[in-house]
């Protein structure tokens, strides 16, 4: 690695507490039938919930007829006591997996009770598609709706390739549900005209048609890709309409980049600011291979990388940082600081509370070395270290949870629970 100007990090919490057992339920363990795994297996990416509560998710694989995945929902029982699975949509169901293959989260969901959500691949060019899924009045049967092929848009698949991640919309940081009509916004890991993925919009038009606009193609600068190339994960959007994002490689040392994208008077195209190029600092303390990010009401942005840091010599074992809104820098955690990696290692991202405390998990670390889920506000709390026993309630958490209203937190594993092909989780402070 290339070794650049040393940064000056404000580190915070650099010990992790002990805090009382938190308690944690399996709502849901993946292929229940282990012959064909119509409920899906290995949930991909975190969960949505609706106005009512229920829980929304998707899986990589299972499903029937043909192991490509699921859209599923964990509906609530006013007893608040079991949570019941539905299956809603198997992927690859129309003729050549028109529908897409590969499906990730989390699932956007509107005033309506519609998902939006997006495919990696599949669709008639595989690229992926960008779908829609409606309920009928009783919620009892949903339609499937591809709202966009990916790739369609040739030489070079303009319009991108790969979705991954899912949509943010106006709103969506504060808890909003989308509206239904006004601009998504998505990221492809490839695709654009540098084949280096993009940033795009899709928009409802008059008649019920979808407009896909590209809005950023990676590696611009093709040289170097300073701007970073594989945009990853799930965008964020502030309160003046500019998009935010991580890439995981690229940049001046190949180690990611977080970047904002504002539009461009008269032009069709934005325009990118990289706000931190990773590996910079000398070891690679600040950090290699962000996250999504978050972002507060101040325009403060938090994320997490998987490497570097302090920690684990050489190769680091992640961080927690922070983006203040006047673009300075500053590592808030990091991950292994405590003996045997109990504080965990590896973290996969994070969510905000209202009241400006963090929570994330990690894939790794932990007292069983399966991973964690945590706060932090100011210190580091270790909430719940996965796999205490029979790893029922799941292990090797690789999204951030979601927060509810009462402080419940909600998430998915993709492997563990009672058949250890995953399970669906819940995690009372």
């Amino acid at each position: 690695m290339k070794m650049g100007k040393t940064l000056v990090l404000a580190l915070v919490g650099v010990c992790a507490l002990a805090v009382p057992a938190s308690a944690i339920r399996n709502l849901h363990s993946f292929c229940q039938i282990q012959a064909s795994c119509p409920d899906g297996l290995y949930p991909a990416g975190g969960l949505a919930m609706d106005a009512n509560g229920n829980l929304f998710g998707v899986t990589e694989s299972g499903g029937i007829p043909n192991d490509f995945g699921v859209a599923y929902e964990l509906v609530r029982n006013p007893d608040r006591a079991k949570w019941r699975f539905r299956l809603l949509y198997n992927f690859c169901t129309q003729l050549d997996c028109a529908d897409g293959i590969g499906a990730s989260g989390p699932l956007a969901i509107d005033t309506s009770g519609s998902l939006y959500g997006v495919t990696g691949g599949g669709g008639t060019t595989n690229g992926g598609v960008a779908y829609r899924l409606s309920p009928n009045p009783g919620h009892k049967k949903w339609t499937y709706t591809v709202l966009w092929t990916f790739c369609s848009r040739q030489p070079k698949c303009r319009d991108g390739s790969g979705p991954s991640g899912g949509f943010t919309y106006a709103g969506a940081s504060s808890g909003a549900l989308y509206d239904g009509h006004s601009a998504l916004y998505g990221f492809t890991a490839s695709g654009g005209n540098f084949s280096r993925g993009v940033a795009y919009s899709l928009t409802l038009q008059t008649g019920g048609s979808w407009r896909q606009q590209t809005l950023y193609n990676f590696c611009k600068d093709a040289g170097t890709c300073a701007g970073g190339v594989e945009p990853y994960g799930q965008p964020v959007l502030d309160a003046t309409g500019n998009v935010y994002g991580s890439t995981r490689n690229g940049g001046a040392q190949n180690d990611g980049v977080s970047f904002k994208l504002a539009p461009v008077s008269g032009s069709k195209f934005w325009s990118e600011t990289v706000l931190h190029d990773f590996c910079s600092a000398a070891n690679c303390s600040d950090g290699a291979g962000p996250s999504s990010l978050a972002i507060d009401t101040a325009g403060n942005l938090f994320g997490t990388t998987q490497l570097g840091g302090d920690t684990c010599g050489g190769s680091g074992c992640g961080t927690l940082f922070e983006i203040a809104s006047d673009g300075t820098y500053s590592v808030l955690y990091n991950f292994c600081s405590n003996s045997g990696c109990t504080d965990g290692a590896d973290p996969t991202g994070v969510v905000l509370s209202a009241s400006g405390e963090i929570f994330g998990t990690t894939d790794d670390g932990g007292n069983n070395n399966n991973g964690t889920v945590y706060r932090f506000n100011g210190a580091l709390h270790t909430l719940y270290t996965f796999c205490k026993t029979d790893c029922e309630a799941g292990r090797e958490p690789f999204s951030p949870p979601l927060l509810d209203g009462a402080g419940n937190l909600f998430g998915t594993t993709p492997v563990g629970g009672a058949y250890n092909s995953g399970a669906v989780y819940k995690l009372k402070q």
